[in-house]
């Protein structure tokens, strides 16, 4: 769990420190779901398969996310 701690702090700080960056955040964001499905992937393999659901789905909303950072500004 220390891996999905490190993606959610990264996450926040990027949010925090470049929110006026959007093409940063989007990067950010793009290697947090990469590492999202990671994790998901190890969470499968381990028999967890509802957890790994759960981060997929997550990581999928968060990659839909990115289109709509760009808006805001």
């Amino acid at each position: 769990m220390n891996e999905l701690k490190a993606l959610l702090l990264s996450l926040k700080n990027v949010v925090l420190f470049h929110k006026s960056e959007p093409d940063r955040i989007g990067e950010k964001i793009n290697q947090i779901v990469d590492g999202l499905e990671s994790l998901a992937n190890q969470l499968k393999n381990m028999g967890c398969p509802q957890s790994a659901i759960f981060f997929n789905t997550f990581s999928n909303t968060l990659r839909n996310i990115c289109p709509i950072i760009h808006q805001w500004n």
